[in-house]
Parts: structure tokens; sequence; C-alpha cells
């Protein structure tokens, strides 16, 4: 089985997107992180005030583990809500190491269809959609309705989704904690 870890992230992760002809931008838009964090840890890049390389965070490792699972084209229909049923169910990460196998059986075990076949893994990703909706497409329906619905409450709220948008958008180049870290 293979695994992904802070240490193999760069080369693993790397080696998958070049295998698959994916550019670092586009992964980054399918997983929530900016261009340049996704840069930062492909390139193991070193952080500038703290003079260690940026890793990522159990997090990133849940979300890339899961698109080499699954592959980037099924991994980019997932709404947040399916991504982070799949982070959930993997759970913890023991010393921040992750097999892409026990990702795997945690997509194929949520569906009805038992097993890592096409109806096994597609029936567990419906399964997630079933949390928002009544499968995939109503969870990604559901994905799309959500900012526009918010964003009709007020100029409040609206400041608050702009403010998370630049912590998700994909030209911001701050260190972002939620996907990268250092070790101390």
């Amino acid at each position: 089985m293979q695994e992904i870890d802070r240490k193999n992230f760069a080369s693993k992760f790397g080696a998958f997107l070049k295998k698959f002809k994916i550019p670092a931008r586009s992964a980054a838009a399918a997983i929530g992180c900016s261009e340049a964090t996704m840069n930062r840890l492909l390139r193991k890049e070193v952080h500038h005030l703290l003079k260690k390389p940026s890793l990522p965070t159990d997090e990133m490792l849940k979300q890339a583990g899961a698109m080499m699972a699954i592959g980037y084209i099924r991994y980019s229909k997932l709404s947040k809500a399916e991504k982070r049923k799949i982070s959930e169910s993997i759970g913890g990460l023991a010393g921040g190491v992750i097999g892409l196998g026990s990702i795997t059986s945690v997509i194929a075990g949520l569906g009805s269809v038992a097993g890592l076949s096409a109806a096994g893994i597609s029936s567990g990703l419906a399964a997630m959609g079933g949390l928002v909706g009544s499968g995939m497409a109503a969870g990604v329906a559901v994905a799309a309705v959500i900012p526009v619905a918010v964003g009709a409450v007020g100029v409040g709220v609206g400041v608050g989704i702009n403010q998370v948008w630049r912590q998700t958008s994909l030209n911001f180049t701050n260190f972002d904690s939620y996907w990268e870290m250092v070790e101390a």
C-alpha cells in the first residue's frame, strides 16, 4: 500500500500531478487552497521568517490522498461537504501518515455497493452527497447555491464571505496554516 506523509508529499503528490498532467493551479483549485500554497508544498520552499520548509497539514494530506485515490476528475467534482465527509471519515493521522488504500476504503465503505469497483466508489460518493441532498449532483447544486443565498443576507455577511474567499483564493500568497505548517 502506498503512503503519503509530510516528508514525501512533494515527491508523491508531485509525481501524481505530473503523471496525469495536472497543473498545480488546477490541483490547488480542486483542493481549495491557493496556488502559492500548493507550489510551496511541492517545491519544499523554506518559510522566509521561520527558515524551515513548508510542510502539508493533516488536512492537505487527506485531501491530496483522496485525489490520488479516486482521481483528479472525480475528486474535482466533489462538493465541499463531500470533501469534508472524506476528511472526517479518515479521522486523525498517525504521525502525519496516510495510506492511500485507507482513503479508498473509506470512500467505498460509505456507499450501498460495497467494494472498490467503480460502482462501489460511486455509491460511496453518492452517500456522501446525501449529507446535502440526494446524491453527488445534489451536493454540487447545493454548494453552488449557498454563496448566492448567503450574499443576499447583507453586507455584514458579504464582508465575511470576502474574508473566506481571500483565504481560499487561488491568488492568495501568504502562508496558510490550514493547508501548510512548519516543524517546530
